[in-house]
């Protein structure tokens, strides 16, 4: 198993001690885990600034854990930033001063909040508030700082407040396929994220855009739990791999000093 997406108590919405969440992962039996701290640039939650994540001692801790466990497991040291406009110069700067495994490009903000809460969506049909987040994730694909990752496509769901909160792929395709053709071209690799508790799908993005970015010549994916707490990581991998392997994808992507590798699967 393969888990590239990870968060421990180096991101503000975990407290997971690290060391836990590597022997929880080879107790699983993971072969390949990556760290990615969240790294959010500007954020603000409820009109409070989030205390941004101390990015060195995340790095020295995570180079100090491959030491400890390198005879066990491959671990990566990579990292998530949030992506904003305004950002791009400042995780430019950071990419240059830390030698990740890889980063992983996500979009959080949507007009100025996080479209993971509640009241990003008052006032705003589903619509409305879809199409800004997509807006977004292409605009994220052409980001000017390096990164190899597009994360959970598709994000804008989760806590999504409408009564049918699917983000249908016939509702969305020229957007969406916008957004799959450009992560082709541009070489990059979609992240398959199972961070979702929702009835009508078990990964980000869905089985539906999956089958459309495969059927657009999309070869490049990769295995991330999002977990935030030891007991999610490698969450739902034996039956996304299963999905995949009917779609036609046979191997996840990784990467170690931003070389892609591949995992047979």
């Amino acid at each position: 198993m393969i888990d590239i997406h990870s968060h421990t108590k180096y991101s503000a919405d975990s407290e997971q001690c690290p060391r836990k969440l590597v022997k929880e992962a080879i107790d699983k039996g993971c072969r390949i885990l990556g760290f990615s701290e969240h790294l959010d640039y500007d954020y603000v939650v409820n009109n409070v600034d989030v205390v941004m994540t101390d990015v060195a001692a995340y790095y020295n801790n995570a180079l100090l854990l491959k030491k400890e466990f390198n005879n066990k497991i491959i671990l990566l040291c990579g990292i998530e930033f949030g992506y904003d406009k305004n950002a791009e110069e400042y995780y430019k700067a950071v990419s240059k001063q830390y030698d990740f495994d890889y980063i992983i490009n996500s979009v959080h903000l949507v007009e100025g909040k996080d479209c993971y809460f509640a009241d990003f969506f008052i006032d705003k049909t589903k619509e409305y508030a879809y199409t800004k987040y997509l807006e977004a994730v292409l605009s994220s694909v052409y980001a000017e700082f390096d990164y190899q990752v597009i994360g959970h496509l598709g994000y804008v769901v989760r806590n999504a407040t409408y009564k049918d909160k699917y983000l249908y792929y016939k509702e969305y395709s020229v957007i969406i396929d916008q957004i799959l053709q450009a992560i082709i071209e541009k070489q990059k690799v979609l992240e398959i994220n199972t961070n979702i508790n929702y009835d009508k799908t078990d990964t980000l993005p869905d089985t539906e855009i999956l089958k459309r970015y495969y059927q657009l010549g999309g070869r490049l994916v990769t295995f991330s739990s999002d977990c935030h707490s030891a007991e999610r990581v490698c969450s739902k991998y034996r039956q996304t791999i299963n999905t995949l392997k009917e779609i036609g994808f046979d191997k996840l992507a990784y990467f170690i000093n931003k070389k892609i590798m591949f995992y047979d699967i």
